[in-house]
């Protein structure tokens, strides 16, 4: 099977990151007074801010965005600065890949963009980005991953996408892409995916 376009989600295919956000969110609203656990963030991975906010706040007490990143932010950046790596077969795939490259993740801008700087290898391979705050309605939606394919100016069904999470998984494939899900640590791997795959090396050279 061929695609027109290799569209990524970022944190947990592209960057090794999802240990530390949840440590910083958990970090985070224990300064604002509520002790979470990760077992509370599994259910909201891949989801826009403002909805993890809420969907939390449901179940805690209701923090505002503007409190929750004046003490997220600086934890958040160290970690960037110092604990965060890309996936070695991330990388792998983004310099072999022949086909035009788009981002679709749920990060602010701020996040993006600082990890842009932070790892001088991305800003190269992605000719588009979507993040959260350019959808009405994040993942599991389709908008973000109809967004993507329309800047991309392809059809959905010609996109190949990498996800690690159930909501992205999801958004995807409702907007109509083809998704691979990856597991790199021995978890099963989003459900709503096409295919499950411990290793982006796996990836068909035929497909990209």
């Amino acid at each position: 099977m061929r695609f027109d376009a290799l569209i990524f989600d970022l944190d947990g295919t592209i960057l090794d990151s999802e240990p530390w956000h949840q440590a910083a969110e958990i970090e985070a609203f224990g300064k604002l007074g509520i002790t979470i656990t990760h077992e509370d963030l599994v259910p909201i991975v891949g989801r826009p801010l403002p909805e993890m906010l809420r969907l939390l706040g449901e179940r805690f007490k209701p923090v505002s965005i503007d409190d929750f990143l004046a003490v997220e932010v600086p934890i958040l950046e160290a970690m960037i600065a110092t604990r965060m790596e890309a996936f070695a077969d991330a990388v792998r795939l983004l310099e072999r890949t022949r086909l035009p490259v788009a981002l679709c993740t749920s990060s602010p801008r701020w996040y993006v963009e600082r990890v842009f700087q932070q790892f001088s290898l991305l800003p190269r391979h992605f000719q588009v980005r979507v993040i959260g705050s350019d959808v009405q309605k994040g993942k599991p939606d389709p908008e973000p991953y109809l967004m993507v394919c329309d800047k991309l100016g392809i059809q959905p069904s010609r996109g190949l996408v990498i996800e690690d999470s159930t909501n992205g998984a999801t958004s995807a494939r409702a907007a109509g892409c083809f998704v691979i899900g990856v597991a790199r640590h021995g978890e099963a791997g989003p459900a709503t995916c096409h295919l499950r795959v411990s290793t982006l090396d796996h990836v068909l050279e035929e497909a990209v």
